[in-house]
């Protein structure tokens, strides 16, 4: 199955999501570079220029090198 391991996520008093973690497949990643990208704007919106952001996440963040990350499968 691929499954690394399940990580809880709860408030003060229950459970509230399980999240399965496992490696990336080839499949995943539209889902990769869309979550960085989001995640980079966030994140560095108000430290850098908008010019250099969006280098930045061309270069960590595009299709190509996500792709060459990710392991291939068995």
């Amino acid at each position: 199955s691929g499954t690394v391991g399940v990580v809880q996520l709860h408030d003060a008093r229950r459970v509230i999501l399980d999240l399965v973690v496992r490696a990336a497949t080839l499949a995943d990643a539209a889902a990769i570079v869309e979550i960085g990208r989001r995640a980079a704007r966030q994140a560095y919106v108000d430290l850098v220029t908008p010019d250099y952001l969006e280098r930045v996440i061309a270069h960590f963040y595009g299709r190509e090198r996500i792709e060459r990350e990710i392991p291939a499968s068995d």
